[in-house]
């Protein structure tokens, strides 16, 4: 993946989506359970999963009697390689791991408050090493967390595909302020300080990321009851928060999309099954003036103390379902002139070819006979030669409407396969039937009395040739040899006729 498409993926909805349900989860385990090593820990565990990391750790600065910084960890991964190893895992985590050691990488970020990225940690010269054992590091990222400008802590992740950009940073800042506010939050406790204040950060933070998120957020309970929502809902809906809050999130949704939306919420109180309600949904959305359109809905669930609570993403993709629409048409517009005559709005030669092989399989697959006449205009050079190619291209217009006209049923289609070359394919018709058509078209051709005078006749005519076919030994290759064989005997026979040959 290159930078830009890094980028783009820190930009879209589903990033934001994925970051405030990380937020929100966090924050509230820790407005529930004041345990900053828990919260510490989930937060380790969202980090590494939305950077694709292998491995990291979230910490404390603290400082020594010689006020040098030191880290404690609150959120480690367990990289124990043997008995021993783990059993200090388990010691030391129980009250912190603490590291000293300045001369490594993560100590530069203790030393100097800055952000470190180490796409080859091997020949870095700021890298001290790794302890016999430990796994590998191809790559290393180290941010400090701060609070108020105040470093207080520090994360640093590792092995990452594609190595680390400044975008992960940026991208990673609302988690990483929410991490600063947790630490300043707790020390705050420890010292006995006053835990409103905090409290009324979190919850203005909180609100910070909800209002800039691009994408309408309504935040429900259980019932579908609004809790929440940001500008952006306001904006998608054309009602006033206030106007919205304990209402039922269905208010946003048209009709058609109501119980919908109900029914898979209570399908999946009641069973638990994420996939009812998780991944993107689209539905009809409506405003306050009843206006209808397309939204495209993402439901995330979390959980705050006892109670359950759900996140809903809206996005009206009215512009982008316009745009399919354009394309979709566009595209139909393409096939249809890909596989049309010009000239005569029948189908191609290119399309015959594919819809004869196909028409023989399926009539060999349903032991049905397949009838395919090829037909010529007569004496046609002459017409061109002394009417002009304007009139000859009026003349094979007329001809081909003709054709249309006269073949329309679903078991029939025509095609121009040449200058003045014409093909009729058709299916569940019985050989009387079939040459009944092909004499009925000659006749109307003959009848339409298109001037030739220069042809035997002094009016244009057509000749034709027709294999009935129902010998499984055929192919679509021989039945057009032998249809192109009995139209040229037609016209060795004097022209204006139809020549049959079929299956004995």
């Amino acid at each position: 993946m290159n930078n830009a498409e890094q980028v783009q993926d820190y930009s879209g909805a589903a990033w934001s989506n994925r970051l405030l349900k990380a937020i929100v989860e966090i924050q509230a385990a820790f407005i529930e359970e004041n345990d900053i090593r828990q919260s510490f820990s989930r937060m380790l565990e969202c980090l590494l999963e939305l950077t694709d990391s292998e491995y990291g750790f979230l910490g404390e600065v603290q400082h020594s009697q010689e006020n040098l910084p030191y880290l404690v960890t609150h959120a480690l991964t367990d990289l124990s390689w043997d008995e021993k190893t783990k059993n200090l895992y388990d010691a030391s985590m129980a009250k912190g791991f603490e590291f000293h050691n300045l001369n490594t990488l993560f100590g530069v970020t203790l030393a100097t408050g800055e952000t470190v990225i180490s796409n080859d940690p091997a020949t870095d010269p700021r890298s001290g090493g790794l302890p016999k054992g430990h796994p590998g590091m191809r790559n290393y990222l180290g941010i400090p967390i701060k609070h108020r400008a105040e470093m207080l802590g520090m994360l640093g992740i590792a092995n990452r595909s594609g190595g680390y950009q400044a975008e992960i940073v940026q991208a990673l800042s609302p988690l990483l302020i929410t991490a600063g506010s947790m630490i300043h939050s707790m020390r705050s406790i420890n010292e006995h300080s006053a835990i409103q204040t905090e409290l009324k950060e979190k919850h203005e933070l909180l609100n910070g990321v909800i209002h800039n998120i691009t994408d309408a957020l309504i935040i429900t309970d259980h019932e579908g009851t609004i809790l929440e929502v940001n500008r952006a809902a306001e904006a998608l809906s054309g009602y006033r928060g206030q106007e919205l809050l304990g209402r039922s999130i269905t208010i946003c949704l048209a009709d058609k999309s109501k119980s919908s939306y109900m029914d898979n919420l209570k399908t999946y109180l009641l069973t638990g099954d994420r996939e009812i309600i998780h991944g993107h949904t689209e539905m009809l959305g409506t405003n306050k003036k009843q206006q209808e359109f397309p939204v495209d809905l993402a439901v995330n669930d979390i959980k705050l103390g006892n109670r359950k609570l759900f996140v809903n993403v809206l996005q009206d993709i009215s512009q982008r379902k316009m745009q399919e629409s354009k394309i979709e048409e566009a595209n139909k517009r393409l096939q249809t002139l890909s596989e049309t005559d010009e000239l005569t709005g029948l189908y191609n030669r290119r399309y015959f070819d594919k819809a004869f092989a196909k028409e023989f399989n399926r009539s060999r697959h349903l032991d049905c006979d397949l009838a395919l006449a090829i037909i010529d205009v007569d004496y046609f050079k002459p017409y061109n030669d002394n009417y002009g190619h304007q009139q000859g291209d009026l003349c094979l217009a007329q001809v081909g409407g003709i054709l249309k006209d006269y073949f329309k049923r679903d078991c029939e289609f025509t095609a121009r396969i040449g200058g003045e070359e014409f093909a009729v394919v058709m299916t569940h018709m019985s050989l009387q039937e079939c040459t009944g058509a092909l004499e009925g078209l000659i006749r109307a051709i003959a009848e339409a009395n298109i001037e030739h005078a220069y042809s035997e006749t002094s009016r244009l005519t057509i000749s034709a040739g027709l294999v009935f076919s129902s010998s499984p030994a055929d192919n679509p290759k021989d039945i057009f040899a032998r249809a192109d064989k009995a139209l040229y005997k037609a016209k060795g026979d004097g022209r204006n006729r139809l020549v049959v040959v079929h299956d004995e």
